[in-house]
């Protein structure tokens, strides 16, 4: 293997022979061969397949990658990072949501209603109204009025478009909008969602678990593109190694990824999802999964 002596290698732990992918201040507990310069496209297909990555998507993100132009050598990181900006679309999670209101969609159980706390604790100024309009869902009312009374913001109850109409009338406050989880798959339900956003005049965000397989993730993100959709946050990557059904539906959903939820507490545990952060997660995961050891 050419490059630098195995023994004198910056980036190998001593004291096990592997190659460490922790960088920054991004977690990465995965470990990786040092002979990664020398067949980084098998080695990244071998990652992508472990977390059950579409095969069309993982071939265009290493075709992007060996296609790319002055690549760093030795770096899987951003090797993987280039290819999957190169192949999907990714948001600034600093403005998720600071042109105006917003809308939480998704699928029941998605985690919409402990996201909406934690985008409201994030707010820098002007702290938002939480609205619920899940009133579906028994207690969706007092866990978000539970929230509301810690973070010291407001919190109202609107059911219906109309009811959300009359409620916003003559106010100019942003309002951070709970919505019942829905079937995307059911029209009427769709419709009813239509209405409740026109009303509330709130950018729809799609909130997806990160635990969904790649077919039920393509199948979701298609379905929520009849809102539309333009950005997605994942919640519960805290508690998944395989990534595969994400990318699955960021694809799917030509929607831009903002970022992800890392703990269920109401109050913090948002992250961005960088195409370098998206990287080192998928790395860490596959590689902590089939420590490959080197001589």
């Amino acid at each position: 293997m050419s490059g630098t002596p195995r023994s004198h290698h910056p980036d190998l732990a001593p004291e096990t022979g592997y190659l460490v992918l922790d960088r920054d201040d991004e977690p990465a507990n995965g470990f990786g061969p040092p002979d990664w310069r020398d067949e980084p496209e098998a080695l990244i297909t071998d990652v992508l397949a472990l977390h059950q990555v579409p095969p069309a998507l993982a071939e265009r993100i290493v075709v992007a990658i060996s296609e790319a132009q002055d690549r760093p050598v030795g770096n899987p990181v951003a090797d993987l990072a280039g290819g999957l900006a190169a192949c999907l679309s990714f948001a600034a999670f600093a403005g998720l949501w600071g042109g105006g209101s917003v809308a939480l969609v998704g699928p029941p159980g998605a985690g919409k209603t402990t996201l909406a706390a934690k985008l409201a604790a994030r707010a820098r100024r002007g702290r938002p109204i939480l609205l619920n309009a899940d009133g579906a869902r028994a207690g969706a009312p007092a866990q978000l009025a539970e929230y509301a009374e810690v973070l010291g913001i407001g919190v109202e109850s609107a059911e219906t478009a109309e009811a959300l109409a009359r409620s916003l009338r003559g106010r100019s406050h942003r309002i951070i909008l709970d919505t019942g989880g829905i079937n995307p798959f059911d029209g009427q339900a769709l419709a009813d969602l239509k209405r409740l956003l026109a009303a509330a005049r709130a950018e729809p965000i799609l909130v997806l678990p990160a635990d969904l397989g790649p077919q039920q993730g393509d199948a979701l993100a298609k379905a929520f593109r009849a809102l539309p959709i333009r950005r997605l946050v994942a919640t519960r990557l805290d508690t998944v190694r395989r990534l595969g059904g994400l990318l699955a539906a960021v694809e799917a959903g030509g929607c831009d990824i903002a970022g992800a939820s890392v703990t269920p507490h109401f109050a913090f545990g948002l992250r961005p999802l960088t195409p370098t952060v998206l990287a080192r997660r998928l790395l860490s995961a596959a590689l902590d999964a089939r420590r490959w050891q080197i001589g």
